[in-house]
């Protein structure tokens, strides 16, 4: 299997993967049944895609990613009305748990997961003549905690994100070792650099459910993370959303960050209103928006 971590072997084996995508002919757009929701696999790991019926080649990219039970299609299908609507190309990576144990955390120890969006973007790319140098970012739960951590090292490449529910963050603080913070640990690339400054000019909303204050089995509870963050995903949410403004006002830079506390909704990515308030972040333009 290919692995795209660290290391000359797996650095070679990106830029073999990568060469062999250039080589692959545009026609292939042509093939893609659209209208359908895909199941592709990429050097042995999976993801789905969804082409709409009307995508004009240069259109943008929808990325999904899921929570800690790895539903990855039932993430994409939950979309598929919307990226219809607004004419996007969906991606939904299935980040499995054998190869990306920790892709909440990027990966780094192993096979990253950041690097293998990139791969599968590429391949998306070569099939659709989707536009992928910049991309929307959703993530919920586990997804959420990986979307706000790919967002750190990799701002430029998107145009909007929503970080929904994380159980716990990577706080704006160069004093703590990431992933509770962005000091460079062992665990951190050399190569890999926490862009926050470049972030906080990303529009990014933090999306909530108001009733998402349990403390089961799916959040991290660990006394250092209750200490900073706070006992639950509101309120770590909080506190992640008054750091980052704290950095802003700081650096003088405009603060474009927003915090969504979602009316009924509790700890889920396939909520309707979950759903609907993130869409409304990401495309502020759709025509969905301007009927009402």
């Amino acid at each position: 299997m290919l692995s795209w971590a660290t290391g000359t072997r797996r650095s070679s084996a990106i830029l073999a993967l990568l060469a062999l995508l250039a080589l692959l002919p545009s026609s292939w757009s042509q093939q893609l049944r659209r209208g359908k929701l895909l199941r592709r696999e990429l050097a042995g790991e999976t993801y789905y895609l969804y082409v709409p019926t009307k995508f004009s080649p240069g259109g943008q990219v929808l990325i999904v990613v899921h929570g800690a039970s790895r539903t990855a299609e039932d993430y994409a299908r939950a979309w598929l009305e919307i990226v219809e609507r607004e004419k996007l190309v969906l991606v939904a990576p299935v980040f499995g748990q054998r190869t990306f144990p920790d892709y909440q955390q990027l990966n780094f120890a192993g096979t990253r997961a950041d690097l293998y969006l990139h791969a599968i973007l590429d391949e998306v790319a070569q099939l659709t003549s989707a536009q992928v140098k910049r991309f929307y970012l959703y993530g919920f739960s586990g997804g959420g905690q990986f979307s706000h951590r790919y967002a750190l090292v990799h701002p430029a490449r998107l145009l909007r994100v929503v970080v929904g529910a994380p159980g716990w963050w990577s706080l704006p603080d160069a004093t703590l070792d990431y992933p509770l913070g962005i000091k460079k640990s062992p665990l951190v690339p050399s190569e890999v650099e926490f862009r926050v400054d470049e972030l906080l000019r990303v529009p990014l909303a933090v999306v909530i459910g108001e009733y998402d204050t349990a403390r089961g089995q799916s959040l991290r509870q660990e006394l250092t993370i209750d200490r900073l963050q706070g006992r639950n995903r509101i309120e770590r949410g909080q506190r992640w959303f008054a750091a980052m403004r704290a950095v802003a006002e700081e650096k003088k830079i405009p603060y474009r960050f927003e915090l969504y506390l979602v009316p009924a909704a509790g700890h889920s990515g396939g909520d309707p209103a979950i759903i609907a308030r993130a869409a409304q972040f990401l495309f502020p333009g759709s025509s969905a928006e301007q009927k009402k």
